[in-house]
């Protein structure tokens, strides 16, 4: 389940992202709309089928084009990083140890994804329904008389069609109905043929002939799985009706190019009483808002000619994507230019970053100061008899404490050098009026403030001492015994300036390892360098 989680993390981005573009595609296409009114409908359904394919485009591509939410570290993951044998690189530098990958409270986004999984099995469920339904009123259909084959063939020549279409009868449809794509079948009610007179009916096949030759039953079924996947979104369901509209539109201007408007008109009004009843996939002469229809067709003459502004809705959808684009990639870019492998340094604590000028200056040295964690060596002479020498080799507390021998109570190392703790536990048995003149030796045997862990495809992974403060990334991958395989980058987790927070420095392995001196940051204290192979 939990390898699930980067994928719902991006669906969840995914949808996010169509809310906003989504409506800014529709408001486009709304300013287009009134500027096409006087135009062709095929420009306008042209402009409402790049709508809404940009609908479900754009928002994969601004995820595939910008930089991804990057994983916040606290002081506690750090810690089970170090502790953890085995590691795994979940995306983008969020580097989770095994036993975090059980970790069951969910972010917005994967709440977000998990919601759109449910409501997209609700709506396929419900399209799939619709679907069977059209399907079974092919299988009950019957074959039309010879005649009225003949003469559908007549018409189907002189629209320019070459492949066979069927023609069946069912009293299960009201008006004239195409079902199919690679096969259509136009299906027509037997009322037809004695309600109809001949030129009528002859007129709505031609309508139906004019969805066949222009595809419009498959550009239909991906209509619908666009609207399936956006089903959440009030601007694809208001463009597709803009799509079915628009292509009934499209295919009466080319119906009164081969026939009689008046004919054809009377004939959509006369089918104003009787309203199909079939599915959304099934395309229907008397589909979209039939009135709409004849009041376009009796108020004037369709445009006949070839519309340029269709291609202008296009430019204009397309310009939306590129200043979207432009804008998602100028803010995942450096903005320190002399460097290229530095990243803003306004980043705060918690982010994943490049590699900033900081992290190659190698720290003064003024001594190792004893830390929480560290095991000391504390020797005391005198204090059990003259000559003798008293050793004891605690760990400094959380708080810094250590007990000392005979002195009831602890005493605070944190922070000092070996010398100045022998100065302060000096003291201490001297106000004591334990040893007035004692010799104190405080040596740090086990340095814990000093270490750095190492895990990934590297020889030898675990937790190593800091040599010397000139120790840097190269110097930690010999002595883990260098790398297995090939190596995709490496992650330095490092822990912030606040309390609580880690910052992830991300490195191309190619190019630290072919010597490049940018990339060959200082190893500090407490770091976690993550040997990531390659997939």
């Amino acid at each position: 389940m939990n390898s699930l989680l980067p994928i719902a993390n991006e669906l969840g981005r995914a949808v996010l992202h169509s809310v906003l573009e989504g409506a800014a595609l529709a408001l486009i296409l709304a300013v287009i709309m009134s500027l096409l009114r006087n135009r062709a409908a095929s420009s306008r359904y042209f402009a409402g089928c790049a709508t809404l394919a940009l609908m479900v485009i754009l928002p994969i591509a601004t995820i595939l084009l910008t930089p991804q939410p990057r994983a916040v570290f606290t002081d506690r993951d750090v810690a089970a990083v170090q502790n953890a044998p085995a590691m795994r690189i979940v995306h983008s530098g969020a580097v989770i140890a095994e036993p975090f990958q059980r970790r069951t409270n969910l972010s917005l986004l994967q709440y977000v994804a998990a919601a759109w999984a449910v409501g997209f099995a609700v709506v396929s469920i419900w399209q799939f329904s619709g679907w069977f339904a059209v399907s079974g009123l092919v299988r009950g259909a019957t074959p039309a008389d010879d005649a009225l084959v003949s003469r559908l063939e007549e018409l189907r020549l002189r629209v320019g069609i070459r492949f066979p279409i069927s023609l069946r009868l069912t009293d299960r449809v009201t008006t004239p109905a195409l079902i199919g794509w690679l096969r259509p079948v136009i299906l027509i009610p037997p009322s037809a043929l004695c309600e109809l007179p001949a030129d009528y009916l002859e007129s709505l096949l031609l309508h139906e002939l004019a969805h066949i030759r222009r595809h419009d039953y498959f550009v239909n079924l991906l209509q619908t799985i666009a609207e399936t996947v956006l089903f959440y979104h009030p601007a694809a369901w208001w463009v597709g009706s803009i799509i079915r509209e628009e292509r009934e539109n499209c295919c009466d201007d080319e119906t009164v190019r081969r026939a009689d408007s008046k004919t054809y008109v009377q004939a959509l009004a006369m089918m104003e009483s009787v309203r199909s009843s079939t599915g959304r996939l099934a395309l229907t002469a008397s589909g979209g808002s039939l009135l709409r229809r004849i009041r376009r067709l009796t108020r004037s003459t369709p445009s006949r000619g070839r519309s340029g502004a269709g291609f202008i809705a296009i430019l204009a959808l397309m310009g939306t994507i590129v200043i979207l684009t432009a804008c998602y990639a100028a803010e995942s870019q450096p903005k320190d230019k002399s460097n290229p492998t530095s990243q803003p340094s306004t980043l705060s604590d918690g982010q994943t970053r490049g590699v900033l000028p900081d992290d190659l200056v190698e720290p003064e040295y003024t001594g190792y100061r004893i830390q929480p964690g560290d095991r000391v060596s504390i020797t005391v002479w005198d204090l059990q008899g003259a000559k003798t020498s008293t050793t004891q080799t605690p760990v400094v507390s959380d708080t810094g404490l250590v007990n000392l021998l005979v002195v009831k109570d602890p005493i605070s190392l944190n922070g000092l050098t070996e010398m100045q703790a022998e100065k302060a536990i000096i003291k201490v048995y001297r106000d004591a009026s334990l040893i007035e003149n004692a010799m104190v030796s405080v040596n740090v045997i086990e340095p814990h403030a000093t270490s750095f862990a190492i895990v990934g495809a590297v020889t030898h992974a675990g937790q190593f001492s800091i040599p010397d403060p000139k120790f840097r990334l190269l110097n930690a991958i010999a002595m883990a015994g260098g790398t297995v395989g090939d190596v995709r980058r490496i992650v330095v987790l490092r822990q912030g300036s606040s309390r609580g927070a880690a910052t992830a420095i991300e490195i191309l392995a190619g190019k630290l390892l072919s010597g490049d001196p940018r990339l060959n940051i200082v190893i500090r204290p407490h770091d976690t360098v993550v040997v990531d192979p390659s997939k």
